[in-house]
């Protein structure tokens, strides 16, 4: 039995023997369970819930978001590769790389609320940062550091956790995406058995710009399932990239095409075992999509707070204009009335004085009128 496989079997056997004493199956909360069912106050974990540690962990990892990427952030929207490498390995001096893995390895040997907490608040600037911080520590390292040997985790993890060197993850291809295990990409033994020739085409790899080794899937002759490898960057055993793709977000991270024509690995670098790449590639994914969430749960949580903003800032403009035209039509409508009402009184005057002349030109009528009647009689 394989190492990841028995600590799997150990945790799965602790699990049930914890469950046998504190729970009953009827106590599990399963799913959205929890809004129609009473949940106990003792299992509702709490940012009260930290450890001291783990307060001084996100202390630092907050201390060096807000000192070196938020000043800094025009860098990144401006696609400089460089600088997010350079953040990258400022992140590994500081031991933000290593917080899951072993201590036998370089790392610090943290639990899971450790790497999530470092998560969330990694991401708490960037998305270009938080992504290559993601990728590196969940699928580029984790599949070595679950199913390497021992001579593997040695030679890359201690490197991996102290940032000297930095991991990308090979699985995508132009026609195998959700189908992973639909890749087309080879691996031949040669004919002494020493290395294997990987030719093939990868599509979507994050941190391949500046990464030092890949986590390569490949399928042997027409074995059902893939093969993985460990493939160290050498530009001269035929391994070639595309330039860096253009992207709506996430500019400063490093996404290239990654091709590989005939490209020499040792047999001593592949990892489990002939046909175990597809179960490795889904566990990797698994564990490093948790990371990769809380990164972009971070980040849409930045963006729902920005648009929040923009919304409130329209409708005062808004409110600004309509009370504007508001006034304006007021000012209009009462102009309009002065003008009437002057119009007004000049026609009443009009009409007053045509009136008071055409009572005296009556009254000198009759006047006349009745002078001349006199005069006749």
């Amino acid at each position: 039995m394989s190492e990841p496989v028995k600590v799997l079997q150990e945790f799965t056997n602790y699990y049930k023997q914890q469950l046998k004493k504190t729970y009953t199956m009827s106590d599990i909360t399963r799913g959205g369970q929890f809004l129609v069912k009473e949940t106990k106050c003792e299992d509702i974990f709490t940012p009260e819930d930290f450890t001291e540690e783990q307060i001084m962990m996100r202390d630092s990892v907050k201390e060096f978001v807000d000192k070196e990427i938020w000043p800094n952030k025009d860098r990144f929207e401006h696609k400089d590769y460089a600088f997010t490498e350079e953040m990258m390995r400022k992140a590994g001096e500081m031991g933000f790389l290593s917080v899951a893995v072993p201590e036998a390895y370089g790392g610090m040997g943290m639990g899971f609320v450790d790497t999530c907490l470092v998560c969330d608040y990694i991401s708490g600037a960037t998305g270009s940062f938080s992504t290559a911080f993601g990728a590196h520590t969940g699928i580029g390292t984790m599949p070595i550091t679950l199913y390497g040997t021992e001579e593997q985790k040695l030679k890359y993890v201690p490197k991996l956790a102290s940032g000297e060197w930095f991991g990308a993850y090979c699985l995508t291809e132009p026609g195998a995406g959700s189908d992973a295990n639909s890749g087309k990409t080879k691996a031949v033994l040669s004919e002494d058995g020493k290395y294997y020739s990987i030719t093939g085409q990868k599509m979507w790899i994050s941190n391949a710009g500046f990464c030092s080794l890949f986590i390569v899937f490949a399928r042997i002759e027409d074995d059902k399932n893939i093969t993985g490898f460990i493939v160290e960057n050498d530009p001269s055993n035929g391994i070639t990239m595309n330039e860096e793709e253009h992207k709506l977000g996430i500019r400063a991270s490093s996404t290239r095409q990654v091709f590989f024509n005939e490209t020499k690995v040792p047999v001593e670098n592949m990892l489990a075992g002939r046909g175990e790449g597809f179960k490795i590639a889904m566990n990797a994914l698994n564990v490093g999509r948790m990371c990769m969430c809380m990164c972009m749960c971070m980040c849409m949580c930045m963006c729902m707070c920005m648009c929040m903003c923009m919304c409130m800032c329209m409708c005062m403009c808004m409110c600004m204009c309509m009370c504007m035209c508001m006034c304006m039509c007021m000012c209009v409508c009462m102009c309009m009335c002065m003008c009437m009402c002057m119009c007004m009184c000049m026609c009443m005057c009009m009409c007053m004085c045509m009136c008071m002349c055409m009572c005296m030109c009556m009254c000198m009528c009759m006047c006349m009128c009745m002078c001349m009647c006199m005069c006749m009689c």
